[in-house]
């Protein structure tokens, strides 16, 4: 049985987590009928436009890897954190499984 998340943001903070993230053909064809420029700004598109892939997430102003995840924010007062693209998230972290063998879940 699975763990269920506890929100400790150590996935979504982890530089050397972030640095291995790409988002799907599908995440990024999502996305634009979605109109989420907001997300899609912070992907480096790579492959072509019939079937892209991109790396997560590359700051849009000086094309650097970021080292967490620029839509994780922490909850005041609280050690947990929330994400704010949560229904829409790239399809790598929706299938990160938490506390499953070689993950970095507190």
């Amino acid at each position: 049985m699975t763990k269920a998340c506890t929100q400790c943001g150590k996935c979504c903070t982890n530089s050397n987590y972030m640095g291995s993230l790409r988002a799907t053909g599908e995440d990024l064809l999502r996305w634009r009928r979605e109109g989420r420029w907001d997300i899609l700004q912070w992907c480096g598109v790579l492959g072509k436009a019939d079937n892209p892939l991109a790396v997560l997430w590359v700051h849009p102003d000086t094309g650097v890897e970021k080292k967490r995840c620029p839509f994780v924010r922490k909850i005041p007062r609280t050690n947990k954190y929330n994400c704010r693209i949560y229904d829409t998230r790239p399809q790598v972290c929706h299938d990160y499984v938490p506390f499953a063998s070689g993950s970095i879940c507190e």
